[in-house]
């Protein structure tokens, strides 16, 4: 029957049948990454035995056995061969591999997300492609299925077992799937363009100024532009700095009187010089995270004598996940976190300022009018919303919460905040002068119109390969959309998620996990952050001039190391990413 449907094209049923493979494995992927909770585990129903590939009105059965067969053995039986037909050895090498790639979580933490408000909404995507009957949503299938499979500590979960755990026969629907496969692929086919257009944009303005600083040098003047080694040149601030720190511990009630916020105070021994103060820089973590993941960066930046505060926010840092763990609580987050977040940072900012008066151990001419603050996925989300008008952009969260998101896995968390009232709210604190938002998450529930309003210094880090928040979606495009003078657009390469952090046991997320999200070298990551968060905020913060040799293109390009390549850019339009964007597309098919 499907020779006579292809008969022009018989590829395009291989393509068919090897696209919902790719989706379902990334889902379970997606499911995984953002996995979070624990769940009592039933008995596993009857399997599938088989499943039914459904395109328009024609359709055909494959036996769960042969794939299983397949997967083990590499042996294609009669019931598989008409499918392997179409495809060359490479692409059934591939599919087999597919089959039986293992996703690394526990049923403990993909249960628990699975019955979250943004777990069922993927569920509810994946049931119009994995169906329990031809009419029938597979969600209920497709969360057993997952969770089984995750239980089976011998097989783990793999796409394969998915199939093999799952209650009833599987009618995998490839019109709908190819729905999702197109818009993924666009997706990523356009993220990749735009990665792309900013590395060479990079890469040309680093020239420039190469060209720039070999005119303007008249004893190299004979001298190729490539032999400027800037990084050699200049003192390297990933290393620590003169002064020695003291950390101290604090809590504050919040204003809303709920809960108590903890946070580290970095103080460094080295006083500033005669006349001038202590500057205070504020580091935020990002949802379910604790502290200790950045650490590093506060000891470093206390190193170069500014004052640190390393922050959480009780609701939605590690606690929030250790509710899940218990069945406490069946939300990532709740809407209120996005208004408690900002809060919570001036409710800190507030109580130093307190403590400068009543605390022999804090100085009193700690700044407190010209903050730094540097926040990490929610973290940027908050210290973006500090540094703006404050304002939640409902018009932005309407249009984006349409639908799943376009696949964009931070979308999940920004449509929490569509469950606010929607009204005006005044996030914004004046005290924050300068920012740096790492992986962020902005592009809907701050949106152009909020983030058109800051106007101090902002630097955007962004994780090429970041699945959680894609770089195109969340850094790039948002980066158009700043109207400051002083802004900076980090892309680190074959960097995700976790880059920029460092890997902390006391995070409900296994270790492998967490170095997934990390990219190929997270070490690397952090040595990056030490030396840009020190230029930036000397520049910014301090007003030291002479810092600003280290926020070029060019100096970007020469500490730039291969395994994770650095790239810098100090403007770029919406206008200008576009362009670009389209052009590498037209160079892509010529």
């Amino acid at each position: 029957m499907y020779q006579a449907i292809f008969k022009q094209k018989p590829s395009q049923l291989w393509s068919r049948l090897r696209s919902v493979c790719q989706v379902t494995t990334l889902s379970l992927g997606v499911s995984a990454g953002i996995g979070l909770g624990s769940l009592a585990i039933a008995p596993q129903a009857d399997a599938a035995e088989e499943i039914n590939i459904v395109y328009s009105v024609f359709g055909r059965e494959i036996p769960v056995d042969s794939l299983t067969k397949f997967a083990e053995t590499g042996e294609v039986d009669d019931d598989l061969a008409g499918y392997a037909s179409y495809a060359t050895p490479e692409e059934m090498a591939k599919f087999r591999e597919i089959l039986n790639e293992r996703v690394e979580i526990s049923n403990v933490l993909i249960a628990r997300f699975l019955y979250t408000s943004q777990g069922e909404k993927l569920l509810e995507l994946l049931g119009e492609v994995i169906k329990s009957g031809p009419n029938l949503s597979g969600a209920k299938g497709i969360r057993a299925a997952l969770i089984l499979a995750a239980s089976d500590r011998e097989n783990g979960l793999t796409l394969l077992n998915f199939f093999e755990k799952y209650p009833t026969n599987i009618y995998m629907d490839i019109g709908s799937a190819l729905e999702i496969v197109g818009e993924v692929s666009a997706a990523v086919a356009e993220a990749q363009r735009a990665n792309d257009f900013v590395i060479n944009e990079a890469n040309r303005q680093a020239a420039l100024e190469l060209n720039q600083l070999s005119s303007d040098n008249e004893a190299n003047e004979s001298a190729a532009t490539e032999s400027i080694d800037l990084a050699a040149a200049l003192p390297d601030l990933s290393n620590p700095g003169q002064s020695q720190s003291q950390r101290f511990e604090f809590s504050v009630e919040a204003s809303s009187g709920n809960y108590q916020i903890p946070y580290y105070l970095y103080l460094p021994s080295s006083p500033p010089a005669l006349g001038q103060s202590f500057k205070l820089v504020v580091i935020y973590p990002g949802l379910g995270s604790t502290r200790a993941p950045f650490v590093y960066l506060a000891e470093h930046l206390a190193s170069y004598g500014f004052a640190v505060v390393l922050s959480t926010s009780p609701g939605s840092d590690a606690s929030q996940l250790e509710a899940l763990l218990v069945g406490a609580s069946n939300q990532i987050a709740k809407p209120e976190a996005f208004l408690q977040r900002p809060k919570d940072i001036s409710d800190v900012l507030d109580h130093v300022d307190r403590l400068r008066t009543s605390d022999r151990n804090v100085p009193q001419n700690l700044d407190l009018d010209h903050v730094g603050m540097i926040g990490h996925s929610f973290g940027g989300y908050a210290a973006l919303a500090l540094a703006s008008s404050g304002q939640i952009n409902f018009a932005a969260l309407a249009e984006a919460c349409q639908g799943f998101y376009s696949w964009n896995v931070s979308m999940s968390l920004q449509c929490v905040a569509a469950g606010l009232p929607e009204q005006e709210y005044n996030l914004s604190d004046d005290r924050i002068k300068a920012v740096i938002a790492m992986n962020q998450i902005d592009s809907a529930v701050l949106g152009q119109t909020t983030l058109a309003t800051i106007e101090v210094p902002v630097m955007f880090v962004a994780g090429n390969i970041d699945t959680i928040a894609p770089a195109l979606a969340e850094q790039i495009r948002p980066f158009t959309w700043l109207t400051t003078e002083q802004k900076y657009l980090l892309l680190i390469e074959n960097a995700s998620h976790l880059a920029v952090t460092t890997i902390s046991e006391d995070i409900p997320i296994p270790v492998d996990a967490r170095r997934v999200l990390a990219g190929a070298d997270p070490t690397l990551g952090n040595e990056y952050m030490k030396a840009m968060s020190v230029a930036f905020f000397q520049t910014h913060i301090n007003g030291q001039a002479n810092y600003a040799q280290y926020l070029t293109s060019a100096y970007a390009q020469s500490l730039s190391n291969s395994r994770l390549p650095l790239n810098l850019l100090r403007s770029l339009t919406p206008a200008q990413l576009q362009q670009g964007i389209d052009q590498s597309g037209k160079t892509a098919t010529n």
